[in-house]
């Protein structure tokens, strides 16, 4: 399946379901990224995560320690080398950083990405969310061919009217 196809599709009808189970952004990210993953290798390579992938979100979250470590030990680096890779860490996590800024400052976006990367890290190496999760992530799955275009559409509405209650409510709070 092409992936704009599987956006247009089953990203949009996840987001829907997890917004009719009020789930959060973070949480229907996390879901639409297993969702992915489970279509392109299988619900077993989600099940218990690889020492790369943990590793991997650490580095782009900054947490170069580990990795520094284990890559010398592999590759005899000498000092100098351990100093490069752990500033090229570094520069990834703040390139990172520095996107979550802009899209705070041009879109009211916050921490997107860093945010993400944490939940993923969480989903990665906390077995009790793991599972959560995937238990979840197992109730949502048969729904999506349930959720045609129409019921997208309606969940969506739905979504938008909730929030505007909500920002009434504030609005009314603060006079």
């Amino acid at each position: 399946m092409e992936l704009t196809n599987l956006y247009n599709s089953d990203f949009a009808k996840i987001y829907a379901i997890g917004s009719d189970m009020n789930l959060s952004d973070d949480e229907i990210r996390l879901l639409m990224l297993i969702h992915m993953k489970v279509l392109y290798s299988g619900f077993e390579s989600i099940e218990t995560p690889t020492f790369e992938e943990i590793q991997a979100v650490k580095i782009m979250l900054g947490d170069s320690e580990q990795v520094v470590e284990f890559l010398s030990e592999q590759h005899k680096l000498d000092n100098q080398q351990k100093e490069n890779l752990d500033k090229s860490i570094k520069d990834l996590s703040d390139c990172i950083k520095t996107f979550d800024v802009k899209l705070q400052q041009e879109q009211g976006i916050e921490k997107r990405l860093t945010t993400e990367l944490k939940y993923r890290l969480l989903f990665l190496t906390d077995e009790v969310f793991r599972k959560k999760t995937l238990k979840l992530y197992k109730v949502i799955e048969p729904k999506i061919k349930q959720y045609d275009v129409k019921k997208v559409k309606k969940s969506f509405s739905d979504y938008r009217e909730r929030m505007a209650k909500s920002e009434d409510e504030l609005n009314e709070s603060l006079e």
